[in-house]
């Protein structure tokens, strides 16, 4: 199953991966992660790129983004 990752600014990630719960139920294989103001950018790169790793059960990751 392909896998899904959610990265925005701020909360927005975390507010439609909900919309996504509400609408189709609970998921498996998607994640999200935001990036907030006073965060380290390569760090948030690393976290992003762990997260489509554990996202990923050998059919890839499509990543949604607003960056």
């Amino acid at each position: 199953m392909v896998g899904f990752v959610i990265a925005t600014h701020g909360k927005l990630a975390s507010g439609f991966l909900d919309a996504v719960k509400l609408i189709i139920g609970e998921q498996e294989n998607i994640g999200e992660i935001g990036l907030f103001e006073g965060n380290d950018v390569s760090e948030f790169g690393l976290k992003l790129e762990k997260l489509i790793r554990k996202e990923d059960d050998g059919d890839g990751v499509i990543v949604f983004t607003d960056l």
